[in-house]
C-alpha cells in the first residue's frame, strides 16, 4: 500500500514539474483522487480520507474543493470515525455553500448527515458582503502597511471564488509581506496568475558600508539563511537568498507559530520536489496533530519513518 502511495506521488510531482501553475493544480487534485478511489474501493477507507482532503487542499475551484471533502467524509463515514465525517462536510460546505449532494451516491444515514450540515451551515451563513468594498479597502490597508487587517479581511470575509484575480494578487502580495510564501504562490496558483520570486531586498536588510581597508569576511550561518540577528524580534520565516526555497525551515517555522495551514502547505510543496522526503511526512504529521487530528498525524508520521527510520 505505501509502495503504491509513494508512486501516486511521484507522478503527482512530475505532473507538477510538467504543468503551468493553474493546470499543475487541477492535475494534483485528480491524481490525489484517482488515488482515493482506489483506496475506498478496496475498503482503505483512512487511506482514503487522506487522499481526497489533498484532492481537495490543491483544488484550485471551489465547488470541486467542496466534492472532495464530501468524498473525505463519505470516506470517514464508513472508517467509523462520524466527528471527522462532520468536519470534512462543514469543510465543504464552507468552500460551496450551494453544494448539491446527489442521494443516490450515499447511504441514507450520510445523508441525513449531508443535510443536518448543511441546515446547520445555512443558518451559521453570514450576510452577504461586498466584494468590491473590501477590495478597494484592502488595497488602501496595504499601502498604509496593515498587513494582518488585509489578510484577516480577505482570508475570512471574501469567500476564495469571490477574490478574483485583483483580490488574489492583493492578498498573496499581504501574505509575502508576512513571509509566508508558499500560501501566497498558492494563491496565485488557485487564480491562474504567474508566481513572484521574492525580491532580494526583502530577504534581509542591507548590509552596513564597510570601511575600505576592512577585509572581506563571509556571512555567518544565521545570516546566510536569513535568520534574525541576536536580539531582534522574531520575524516571519523568509526563504533562503537563491533560486530555490527552503520549504522544510518555512514548515518548521509555521508549526513553531502554530500555523498548521502554512505547515501543510509547505510541506506538500517539499513532497512535490522530493516525494520521498521524511521531514516532509514528519511536518504534516505534527500539522495534523496540531489541529487534533491524531489519526491523520499518526499515518504522515509512520510515512515518515518509512523513508527514514530514525526521523
Amino acid at each position: 500500500m505505501l509502495r503504491r502511495f509513494s508512486r501516486g506521488v511521484a507522478l503527482f510531482a512530475l505532473a507538477l514539474a510538467l504543468l503551468p501553475a493553474a493546470g499543475r493544480a487541477q492535475e494534483a487534485s485528480e491524481s490525489f483522487e484517482r488515488e482515493a478511489r482506489k483506496d475506498f474501493n478496496q475498503g482503505r477507507f483512512k487511506q482514503a480520507a487522506v487522499k481526497f482532503e489533498r484532492a481537495a487542499d490543491a483544488a484550485s475551484d471551489g465547488q470541486r474543493r467542496a466534492r472532495m471533502r464530501v468524498q473525505e467524509g463519505w470516506s470517514h463515514f464508513n472508517a467509523r470515525a462520524p466527528k471527522d465525517a462532520r468536519e470534512a462536510l462543514v469543510a465543504a460546505f464552507s468552500a460551496a455553500p450551494d453544494l448539491e449532494v446527489i442521494p443516490e451516491f450515499f447511504s441514507p444515514e450520510f445523508v441525513r448527515l449531508v443535510d443536518e450540515v448543511r441546515l446547520t451551515a445555512r443558518a451559521a451563513a453570514p450576510p452577504p458582503v461586498d466584494v468590491a468594498e473590501i477590495l478597494r479597502m484592502a488595497k488602501e490597508r496595504l499601502k498604509d502597511g496593515q498587513v494582518e487587517e488585509v489578510v484577516h479581511d480577505l482570508t475570512y470575509n471574501v469567500p476564495r471564488d469571490k477574490l478574483g484575480r485583483d483580490g488574489a494578487e492583493i492578498l498573496a502580495t499581504a501574505l509575502e509581506r508576512q513571509g509566508k510564501f508558499a500560501e501566497a504562490g498558492r494563491i496565485r496558483a488557485g487564480a491562474g496568475l504567474e508566481a513572484k520570486a521574492p525580491a532580494s531586498s526583502a530577504l534581509s536588510p542591507p548590509p552596513a558600508p564597510r570601511a575600505a581597508s576592512a577585509p572581506s569576511t563571509p556571512p555567518s550561518p544565521a545570516a546566510a539563511s536569513g535568520a534574525p540577528a541576536s536580539g531582534a524580534p522574531a520575524a516571519a520565516p523568509l526563504p533562503r537568498p537563491g533560486p530555490g526555497i527552503d520549504y522544510l525551515a518555512l514548515g518548521h517555522a509555521a508549526l513553531v507559530r502554530g500555523d498548521s495551514a502554512n505547515a501543510q502547505a509547505a510541506a506538500n510543496r517539499q513532497l512535490e520536489i522530493e516525494p520521498s522526503s521524511s521531514e516532509a511526512y514528519r511536518i504534516l504529521g505534527e500539522a495534523y496533530l496540531l489541529r487534533s487530528d491524531k489519526g491523520l498525524g499518526e499515518a504522515h508520521l509512520k510515512q515518515s519513518l518509512r523513508y527514514n527510520e530514525r526521523n
